[in-house]
């Protein structure tokens, strides 16, 4: 039985299939199976991998038409009949070194779930050793941060061609490849399918043993010049000598991105520090302003204690003044009102003294009427008629019935 099952999916026509075909089969290790899925690749695609299968039985084709996205449903169906204890995948634009198997074989001894570093070369081939584009991803599935960030940014730092899992983790996931979200890549939607799995086990080897050369870069390349150089790098990673510099350069382009980041991050810590300090005159610079502004604050309370005591002063003085200006109206009023009587009795004094006056003429006046009145009496009876008159009055007086004298 063999030890790894090794899916290659492929839909383009068959100019760089032959290489990676082959870089499987020069591994160091013949335990596996090679499963060519074609995903509507075109029938000299199919010719191609029929011809590799002809020659070796442990390459086996699976041929489909066109599948929904990038055919992730005939992978699923191809490792229905894995054999392998081990799964792993390379793009049919890929390159493995020969140690290849090995390496995945010592990471998924004590993981379900893993990878080879990434590296990649962005550049020509020719300019890798010349150090220009080769880049080593960094990361390790190890570690449940990086994990996690993975989930939650939907992050990614190792293509399929460095993947490997063990096929029994696979088979008992809830679901295997499928066509995920058009804005996710097909092996981040399988990745995730693993990180999210409960009780597996996850790692990552360091180790060079894959050659990538960047797609993005190279879309607009001819299919020769792909070719060219695909069959460059084949011949090359054919002597020891070279794949050895190809490890160099990979772990050169590691060594300089970690002094690049160990050397951003001491600027990083003298940034932090010269902010600390920074911070430090910042918060002491805010102490004091607390300082002038509680003290601003306790005397504009004070103000205005001040403020509300001068303001009750002016309205007691104002209700002072107001009492002080009705007692003045009052008293002006009741002086007003004393004029007023004082004159009405004066007005009435006036009229009695005029009154007594006119009285006392009266009077005087009857006074002089009674004098000439008696003046008149006396004379009268003293004349002789009054005399001779005087029986016959007494004779009135009696019949009248008044006393006589």
């Amino acid at each position: 039985m063999p030890t790894f099952t090794i899916l290659l999916a492929v839909v383009r026509p068959p100019a760089l299939l032959p290489f990676a075909i082959r870089s499987v089969l020069a591994q160091d290790r013949s335990d596996f199976e090679l499963f060519v899925v074609c995903d509507g690749a075109p029938a000299e695609t199919v010719a191609c991998a029929e011809g590799f299968a002809a020659q070796d039985p442990r390459v086996r084709v699976f041929a489909h038409p066109k599948g929904p996205r990038h055919g992730e449903a005939y992978r699923d169906q191809a490792l229905r009949h894995a054999h392998g204890q081990y799964v792993c995948h390379i793009g049919d634009d890929d390159l493995w070194l020969p140690h290849h198997l090995t390496e995945v074989a010592k990471l998924l001894e004590s993981v379900d779930f893993g990878h080879i570093s990434h590296f990649e070369i962005i550049g020509d081939a020719t300019e890798v050793v010349a150090g220009g584009t080769d880049i080593l991803l960094a990361g390790d599935l190890a570690d449940p941060a990086i994990r996690q960030r993975m989930i939650d940014t939907e992050g990614n730092f190792f293509g399929a061609s460095v993947s490997g899992y063990r096929l029994a983790a696979y088979r008992a996931l809830p679901e295997g490849w499928s066509p995920g979200p058009l804005d996710r890549p097909s092996d981040l939607h399988m990745w995730l399918k693993f990180l999210k799995a409960p009780g597996l086990r996850y790692g990552t080897r360091v180790a060079v043993t894959t050659l990538k050369l960047g797609a993005s870069t190279r879309r607009d390349w001819p299919v020769e010049r792909r070719v060219q150089e695909l069959e460059g790098w084949a011949k090359r990673l054919l002597d020891p000598a070279e794949r050895d510099r190809l490890m160099q350069a990979a772990l050169l382009s590691m060594s300089r991105g970690t002094y690049h980041l160990q050397y951003r991050a001491e600027d990083l810590v003298r940034q932090v520090q010269e902010l600390t300090a920074q911070s430090a005159h910042a918060l002491e610079a805010q102490s004091l302003a607390e300082a002038a502004q509680a003290h601003a604050e306790a005397a504009r309370v004070q103000a205005e204690a001040q403020a509300r005591a001068a303001l009750a002063q002016a309205q007691a003085a104002q209700a002072v003044q107001r009492q002080a200006q009705a007692a003045e109206a009052e008293a002006l009023h009741a002086q007003r009102s004393a004029l007023a009587e004082r004159d009405a009795i004066a007005a009435r004094l006036s009229t009695a003294i005029d009154e007594t006056q006119a009285l006392k003429a009266e009077l005087a006046a009857r006074e002089n009427q009674v004098l000439v009145w008696r003046t008149r009496s006396q004379g009268m009876r003293q004349s002789w008629s009054w005399r001779l008159t005087r029986p016959f009055r007494k004779l009135a007086r009696l019949i009248a019935g008044k006393p006589t004298r």
